[in-house]
């Protein structure tokens, strides 16, 4: 996977969409270190790539939960000259979802210095915090059909709630920090960072208060956590569940 870092992000947005047949390719993964999540880079064949070869997209993304701001790269391996557009619909897939603009992948966001990078500002109104997929769609120029970057919608939130801030920073924070410090420093009483990981996944698939990756980190299921189960003798897993009501609804 090409690595990139975060560039400044340009407000954009649309009205209007294509009228495209969209493609799946690649897999999901998704992660929250640092307060971001990323949906994984993925191949996949579509076509021609106008040099008469076929089609190999290659694309990735990441959000940031604060800012909103969505970066990633997307390239045609087999014609990296080829521009690729980036086209981003929310709350269902191309065709049905509510489109929110596109932007072309030919900024230079990527450390070794490839034009095939992309950022893109979703509008102020999806920075409330609830949990919505975003589909973003790799279209190559001159073709007739998009690929679904990573081939899968991300489970996209941004901002905070603000019932949610309020209640980690009184309830949790202090906790985490005093806890969790030994070995995680100051990660875990970093509200963005850690909501990252308490999102995954969100209620849109199948999340729930005690399934997320941040509970059960914290209370050792499975023995995942090397520091053993943190909520033993007190109110930490209780008050994590009522984070998570708070913060994603379930």
């Amino acid at each position: 996977m090409r690595a990139y870092v975060w560039a400044s992000i340009c407000a954009l947005l649309a009205t209007t969409g294509c009228g495209l047949v969209a493609n799946s390719g690649g897999s999901f993964t998704n992660s929250a270190a640092a307060g971001t999540s990323s949906n994984g880079s993925g191949s996949s064949g579509n076509g021609s790539g106008g040099s008469g070869a076929a089609v190999n997209l290659v694309g990735s993304m990441s959000f940031n939960q604060q800012t909103g701001g969505i970066t990633g790269y997307a390239y045609n391996s087999n014609n990296p000259s080829q521009l690729i557009s980036i086209q981003f619909y929310i709350n269902g897939p191309m065709g049905s979802g509510t489109y929110l603009g596109s932007v072309d992948a030919n900024q230079v966001l990527i450390a070794e210095g490839n034009a095939d990078g992309f950022s893109f500002q979703p509008a102020a109104a999806y920075m409330d915090s609830a949990p919505r997929k975003l589909y973003a769609y790799m279209v190559p120029s001159g073709a007739s059909s998009a690929t679904l970057i990573g081939g899968a919608a991300v489970d996209y939130f941004a901002g905070a709630d603000s019932r949610g801030l309020a209640y980690f920073n009184a309830n949790l924070a202090n906790t985490l920090a005093t806890q969790c410090v030994k070995c995680h420093g100051n990660t875990w009483s970093n509200y963005y960072t850690t909501r990252g990981n308490l999102g995954d996944p969100t209620p849109l698939s199948g999340g729930t208060a005690t399934n997320n990756t941040f509970y059960q980190f914290i209370s050792n299921q499975g023995g995942v956590h090397p520091g053993g189960n943190q909520c033993s003798g007190n109110n930490l897993c209780n008050e994590v569940e009522t984070w998570y009501s708070m913060d994603f609804g379930n």
